[in-house]
């Protein structure tokens, strides 16, 4: 124990390094994803827990298949509510988790297929250092500091830990300590699956391994294996690979679909696969390099439309074809060193595949980046350092540097203003980028400040949510008329959109003309409770009652809208208010003694039933037929003797 206990206290120094790191991390609010996954998100807001609780996690998520992820946000939520500050703190100590899980898998790694005269003190040492430069590395603060980014932290942690687990159970001689590892191993896998679905690749990368380290074993186990234990193998590995396929035709479609823009995109499957082999360099790049200026949230990357469009497509995919092939043959002459290679481009092959994804997140290399600091453990042992001491103090002196570059980027994410306009100047031609600055300039109530990125915006990309920023920006900068035109728009590209609509009511309430206003908050509110949105009925509704008080019609439609949300007592006071303002209000005494009579008042629902066909025109044959029929009952039932 003495010769590792020197990288053990210098393992506590670097989780405490990586920590400091990312101490402005735990100041950063909600960004982007976060809003719509977790803040805006019920089923993850637990207040105890419950069976009721676990269902709504797995049935009413956004990421439905990414329980485990959910499941973390939902315990998030019952300890700390929505503080951000919580949610940080748990993904930065998921971050240190992932680093000491790399440390063993490191170990295992080398325990699995041993180095000759490599000593404990030495093995630990080369363990520690490239896990020490994972933790410390800038290009993993969007895993780490974006909160809905847990999903890719978590699913790195458990494909470590798994793989580390199969690693141990591989050595292991007692074959009933062997299968428990293989359990561990394979639960840790079903959690990484649960967490995000990148995960899928470990088999293929445990495959690798078996094939790196196992290969003459299996061959001699293939020729010594008898003729029907053949066919039965050969039998799985078909239904497997029919099974695989299926998977893949089902989620990426023949030769035909590659072709075809994906939904909501301006790339093919085919395109995205091009545009990888640049975007895949570019991580690269940024691992070498991690630059300020070349780290982003939001990129913004040019398609590639074939092999020379841009001309840097060919060379890209040539340099991934000649990698993969050098990692092919280093791995059959040296596995030790070819073996972390393979796996991370295994890693990478799920988001880098025809999928209707983004083209370029930065949290996309962090679970291929374990198998980079593996591959410089291998190295580090496989180069017999002669002193160590300089090993170390180069690490140390790297760490600290990669380390500050990380404080200062996590600080960059803790001031909205600054992060978001380091995204549109990083992205000038995104709409997205620019749209978000306007955002953040106005709710830091810097209206005037937000107008030219919200105008860019909708310069760039004149689509519904780019329209709203522009209205909300003129709103609040007092630009009423601007502001409603814009709201107009947005109507026009998104019919019976709520906010946009409630926003003109706002903008006419605002200039004045609150006749106007009353009017299309009456309308649209009606509108939207005839369509059964009972919610957004209400918002519009409230406001023309606050507009007009002493409106029976007001406060009889909001009645309508209460009592489509389930809100019977809301209703009942509405209702009631409506009749005390005007008590020939037939509607309004129809749907008074509906509501009465639910409530049990028979007594009263008789009263207004009666008081309705007193007042009610003949035009309302039906409703004055049922409130007939209901008076009928009621003062039957009323005047029955009763029962002691």
């Amino acid at each position: 124990m003495r010769g590792v206990r020197v990288p053990l206290l210098a393992w506590f120094g670097v989780l405490a390094l990586a920590f400091v790191a990312y101490l402005p991390a735990l100041r950063v609010g909600w960004v982007l994803d976060d809003t719509w996954n977790i803040v805006s998100n019920p089923a993850l807001h637990w207040t105890e827990i419950s069976a009721e609780g676990f269902r709504q996690v797995r049935e009413q998520t956004l990421n439905s298949g990414r329980d485990a992820a959910n499941l973390s946000f939902a315990l998030n939520h019952l300890v700390g509510g929505l503080d951000p500050f919580g949610f940080h703190l748990v993904n930065v100590l998921i971050h240190l988790l992932v680093g000491t899980a790399l440390l063993w898998l490191a170990w295992e790694y080398l325990q699995s297929v041993p180095v000759a005269d490599l000593p404990s003190r030495r093995a630990w040492m080369a363990a520690v250092v490239p896990a020490a430069l994972f933790l410390v590395h800038p290009l993993n603060t969007q895993a780490v500091t974006y909160v809905v980014q847990r999903m890719a932290s978590l699913a790195a942690l458990f494909c470590v830990l798994s793989l580390a687990a199969y690693l141990r159970g591989r050595r292991e001689p007692r074959a009933g300590r062997a299968v428990a590892w293989f359990v561990v191993a394979a639960l840790a896998w079903a959690l990484a699956l649960g967490s995000k679905e990148n995960a899928a690749a470990l088999p293929l990368v445990v495959l690798v391994w078996e094939w790196c380290f196992r290969r003459a074993q299996w061959v001699d186990r293939w020729r010594r294996a008898a003729p029907l234990a053949k066919v039965g193998v050969a039998a799985v590995v078909s239904v497997s690979v029919v099974g695989v396929g299926r998977v893949v035709w089902r989620y990426v479609g023949g030769p035909a679909r590659w072709l075809e823009t994906l939904p909501a995109r301006d790339f093919s499957p085919l395109e995205r696969v091009l545009t990888q082999a640049r975007v895949n360099l570019t991580y690269l790049g940024q691992l070498v390099w991690p630059a300020p200026g070349s780290l982003n949230l939001d990129h913004d990357v040019v398609v590639s439309r074939g092999l020379l469009d841009p001309i840097t497509t060919l060379p890209a995919v040539l340099f991934w074809v000649v990698a993969v092939g050098g990692a092919v043959v280093l791995a059959r002459r040296k596995p030790l060193l070819g073996f972390p290679l393979l796996a991370y481009v295994g890693f990478h092959l799920v988001e880098a595949g025809p999928l209707n994804l983004e083209l370029m997140h930065e949290h996309r290399m962090y679970l291929p980046m374990t198998m980079l600091a593996l591959f410089g453990t291998a190295t580090l042992v496989t180069v017999r350092v002669p002193r160590w001491r300089m090993v170390l103090a180069g690490a140390g002196t790297v760490a600290t540097a990669l380390g500050v570059l990380t404080f200062t980027r996590n600080a960059l994410w803790a001031d909205p203003i600054a992060f978001h306009r380091d995204i549109a100047e990083k992205s000038p031609k995104k709409a997205r980028a620019h749209g978000l600055l306007a955002s953040a300039l106005l709710e830091a109530d810097r209206p005037l400040d937000a107008i030219a990125p919200a105008e860019r915006a909708v310069e760039l990309e004149p689509d519904y949510k780019a329209l709203m920023t522009l209205g909300d920006v003129y709103l609040a900068a007092e630009r009423f008329v601007d502001a409603e035109a814009r709201y107009r728009q947005a109507v026009e590209l998104a019919p019976r959109a709520f906010e946009a609509e409630y926003r003109i009511g706002l903008v006419l309430e605002q200039v004045g003309d609150t006749a106007a206003a009353y009017e299309h908050f009456t309308r649209i509110g009606v509108e939207f409770g005839m369509a059964g949105a009972a919610f957004e009925a209400i918002y519009p509704l409230e406001r023309a009652v606050r507009l007009r008080p002493g409106s029976s019609e007001a406060h009889n439609h909001l009645g309508n809208a209460y009592a489509l949300a389930g809100r019977a007592d809301k209703a009942l006071a509405e209702y009631r208010r409506a009749v005390e303002l005007d008590g020939r209000n037939a509607e309004a005494l129809y749907n008074l003694a509906r509501t009465e009579e639910r409530a049990g008042n028979s007594a009263a629902a008789l009263e207004h039933y009666r008081r309705f066909l007193e007042v009610a025109p003949p035009s309302l044959a039906r409703p004055r037929a049922q409130a007939a029929a209901r008076i009928r009952e009621l003062g039957s039932a009323l005047a029955a003797p009763r029962v002691p």
